[in-house]
């Protein structure tokens, strides 16, 4: 994914550091730019969010799961509020935990794998950028 002067795209590429090459790999479902994403712990790599519109800062709350072994993408639920240039990180074996980003509210979520789904946790302290 990512945002090109022609639109916001689906495509994907993989980096392999032993080779030093990049193949392309299937595309997404979504076209996003913004989106997180992470190395689960069984390779597959999860990616949530992002912009699906060049002119828009409306967030996306769509997830996507890659797997390297079937080379496949496959629907991973939804957070629960669309956001695009956030934080994620690993908590558990199953657990996500989301954080900031622009279009959502000021509120952490834990998105788990198991259900593909998240629920709101705890307010998030909000730092404007702007100095605001």
């Amino acid at each position: 994914g990512g945002r090109t002067r022609d639109g916001v795209t689906n495509s994907v590429q993989i980096y392999d550091a032993r080779t030093k090459t990049v193949v392309d790999a299937p595309s997404m479902h979504t076209p996003r730019y913004g989106f997180t994403s992470l190395r689960l712990p069984d390779g597959r790599i999860w990616v949530s969010g992002g912009c699906r519109d060049s002119y828009s800062v409306a967030g996306d709350s769509t997830v996507e799961i890659y797997d390297p072994g079937t080379d496949t993408w496959s629907d991973g639920g939804e957070m629960e509020h669309a956001r695009w240039q956030h934080s994620s990180v690993m908590i558990d074996e199953d657990k996500i935990l989301i954080i900031g980003g622009w279009a959502g509210p000021k509120v952490c979520e834990v998105y788990s794998l198991t259900t593909r789904r998240s629920v709101e946790t705890a307010e998030f302290p909000y730092i404007s950028s702007f100095g605001k």
